[in-house]
């Protein structure tokens, strides 16, 4: 006897096998039950896939409202990640540039000539001060944490979770004014016998080239109107358009504010045994196999 499960017909009825049934009967009905299994086994399949695909959906969702919400979440969503952002709000500010050829009554910081006051502001933007940021947030910028330099917590008392950062913004600041300079030579004159060697050219166009890779970054959409101007043929620009800014001043606040001791930091030696990135073969060529210190090299060619 073959002892096999009752199963239902098409409409419902249970069939029961015997002895009597031919094995024709037995074969068809065999194989009813194969495709039965088979059909269930396809609509398990397609609900777990179902089930999956909708967690994963459900995950992307609920990723996208968490950054899309809280603090600067509009920045985050152009922005590549910095802890600054999940530190302090920045507000955002719709400004009129001004775009006009001639200088008012109230010229900007970079229309204004050379003068003791005007290059102390210059020199405050141009300091290299620099952050404590953690492991997990260099990982973050995408950096390998074995060649990011640590603060040495004998030295510094930062622990061991303590890893150099600066604000690339001041770094672009430092590059447009080393363009100014360039502007008024006659003022500041040489800068000592590198102004116009070797390391020099490759600072220029290091600084005129990181300008320029960063305004290409950002890629404004932002529109220069066309007016009609008296003694001109033809169509002017109004350079004096509205952009969306950020409060730069709470970026200034923010390094001030957590930034490292300045005179300790010029004052730093490297630890030993730490891992060093090799430095380009352009150094040697310049300098052979010296041996000098970045913070010096830097103030000779205009950085600080």
């Amino acid at each position: 006897m073959f002892l096999l499960k009752p199963w239902k017909n098409q409409y419902g009825e249970v069939a029961e096998f015997d002895e009597d049934s031919s094995e024709e009967d037995l074969l068809f009905r065999l194989k009813v039950e194969s495709q039965q299994r088979e059909r269930r086994l396809r609509n398990v399949t397609l609900t777990i896939l179902n089930t999956t695909m909708f967690l994963f959906s459900f995950t992307v969702l609920i990723s996208r409202i968490s950054v899309s919400e809280g603090k600067n979440a509009a920045l985050k969503q152009s922005s590549f990640y910095s802890p600054i952002l999940n530190d302090i709000t920045i507000p955002t500010f719709p400004y009129t540039m001004n775009g006009s050829l001639f200088a008012d009554n109230n010229p900007g910081l970079a229309r204004q000539d050379p003068s003791p006051e005007v290059d102390d502001v210059w020199k405050e933007f141009d300091k290299t001060r620099t952050l404590v940021i953690s492991r997990e947030d260099v990982v973050k910028l995408g950096k390998d944490p074995e060649l990011v330099a640590k603060f040495e917590d004998e030295y510094w008392g930062f622990g061991d979770d303590a890893y150099m950062a600066q604000m690339d913004v001041f770094h672009q600041i430092h590059c447009l004014n080393t363009l100014r300079k360039i502007a008024f030579e006659d003022f500041y004159g040489p800068v000592e016998s590198r102004t116009h060697s070797k390391l020099w050219w490759h600072h220029i166009k290091h600084c005129t080239d990181i300008l320029l890779q960063n305004i290409m970054c950002q890629g404004t959409t932002d529109l220069i109107t066309m007016n009609w101007m008296e003694t001109q043929d033809g169509p002017f620009p109004d350079f004096s358009i509205n952009h969306q800014c950020r409060d730069f001043q709470t970026l200034v606040d923010y390094r001030q504010q957590k930034s490292v001791d300045w005179d300790k930091w010029m004052k730093m030696k490297k630890p030993k045994s730490v891992k060093e990135t090799p430095a380009p073969k352009e150094y040697y060529e310049l300098f052979g196999s010296e041996t000098g210190n970045s913070h010096d090299m830097l103030e000779h060619d205009g950085h600080h």
